[in-house]
């Protein structure tokens, strides 16, 4: 994976508490791949988070992105994920708490620019992120509206564009760009290394890990 980040403006891990410390990626991952892995379903005692953004561009160069689009290629949010050390994760946890848009109807605006999907449907989209992962993390985040309050301030205080731009890392259609060293970018903004995914030799997702707190 040494030169795939391909296209950047065309075209995502970190563990961090305090404001969400940054973990040692070395004490979280003996991370298996989702591939066959096995899931636990509790709603209590997950170890730690995955913080995932995504570069859209990547998948939107070569496919229908009709909510995102016209909108400029920038890291937005995935998702929030409570996980396991072993690996595996819980998921659909409170099928009761089912995801209500008016609930966070004073974040939507920020929502659809920070968190947009690259099919068709916001709301689909946040209802089975909350659904899925959200109320695995209720201890955390009690309520909905705090859970996505939360991640939108977590997007704001670790902003990857920012880190990478300070390296030298910044959207181009010709430049192609070592997977090391957008590592190594954001290890030497918070000390901690990242996992860094891409999509048919292209950026697609970096992966931050943070602690409970």
């Amino acid at each position: 994976m040494d030169s795939c980040l391909r296209a950047l403006a065309l075209a995502s891990l970190l563990c961090i508490a305090n404001g969400a410390r940054l973990l040692s990626s070395n004490s979280v991952f003996g991370y298996k791949s989702a591939d066959g892995v096995s899931l636990r379903d509790e709603a209590r005692g997950f170890d730690n988070f995955m913080f995932v953004r995504q570069w859209p561009g990547s998948f939107c160069s070569k496919h229908a992105c009709p909510l995102i689009s016209n909108r400029g290629f920038h890291f937005t949010v995935h998702g929030l994920w409570p996980n396991y050390k072993d690996g595996t994760w819980p998921q659909f946890c409170d099928k009761d708490y089912a995801f209500d848009e008016d609930q966070i109807s004073d974040l939507l605006n920020e929502l659809r620019s920070e968190w947009p999907t690259v099919y068709d449907s916001y709301e689909e989209f946040w209802d089975h992120e909350w659904s899925k992962h959200g109320t695995c993390a209720l201890d955390v985040f009690p309520t909905e509206h705090s859970y996505f309050e939360n991640i939108l301030e977590l997007h704001r205080l670790y902003d990857l564009a920012a880190v990478l731009g300070r390296a030298g890392i910044v959207p181009s259609t010709e430049t192609v760009y070592r997977t090391k060293d957008v590592a190594n970018a954001i290890y030497n903004a918070y000390g901690v290394r990242p996992l860094v995914h891409c999509y048919e030799g292209e950026l697609s997702e970096i992966w931050l890990c943070l602690d409970k707190e």
